[in-house]
């Protein structure tokens, strides 16, 4: 896409909004399975592709004090 956002923008986004909040707040992001994938894509490495394709709508991930990442089935 012309003048489109890459991935590497779009995390680094999504990553500046999760600096954002201060430390030992808790805090909800809402948003779309791409910017999700990147963002827990930071934090777990794992997080890739297949995992993106396997989301539910809605899915919920919690990040935790120690920035691990942990899948919560609702």
């Amino acid at each position: 896409m012309h003048n489109g956002e890459t991935s590497l923008e779009a995390q680094q986004r999504i990553l500046e909004v999760f600096k954002s909040i201060p430390v030992n707040e808790h805090a909800l992001i809402v948003t779309h399975g791409n910017i999700m994938s990147l963002l827990l894509n930071h934090f777990d490495k794992q997080f890739g592709f297949d995992e993106w394709k396997a989301l539910k709508n809605p899915d919920l991930y919690a990040i935790d004090e120690a920035l691990q990442v942990k899948h919560i089935t609702i």
